[in-house]
């Protein structure tokens, strides 16, 4: 079975701080997009766009959010309006 392990970086606009995350996939996992439809994943892009909506539906299961950001007076979105998802690196276990 193929794993992908996908390291990224989640980018907070306000406070200039990077959260580093990885998160290993492996083919066959099933995931409703934001649009609804079902994807099954096959490939590193299907695998990228698992967490991208993971990113979109709710950043906490990628990452925990710093205690310094969570502090900051800055009032942080993290509807993904102060925050930007980064894809570092997609390595393939076969």
């Amino acid at each position: 079975m193929t794993t992908y392990v996908i390291k990224y970086s989640i980018y907070f606009k306000k406070t200039d701080l990077y959260q580093k995350g990885e998160i290993e996939i492996e083919d066959g996992v099933t995931f409703r997009d934001i649009k609804g439809r079902a994807i099954i994943i096959v490939d590193s892009d299907d695998a990228i766009n698992y967490v991208r909506y993971l990113y979109e539906k709710d950043i906490s299961k990628l990452i925990k959010v710093p205690h310094e950001i969570w502090d900051d007076k800055a009032n942080i979105d993290f509807s993904n309006k102060d925050t930007k998802l980064v894809i570092d690196s997609v390595l393939i276990n076969k």
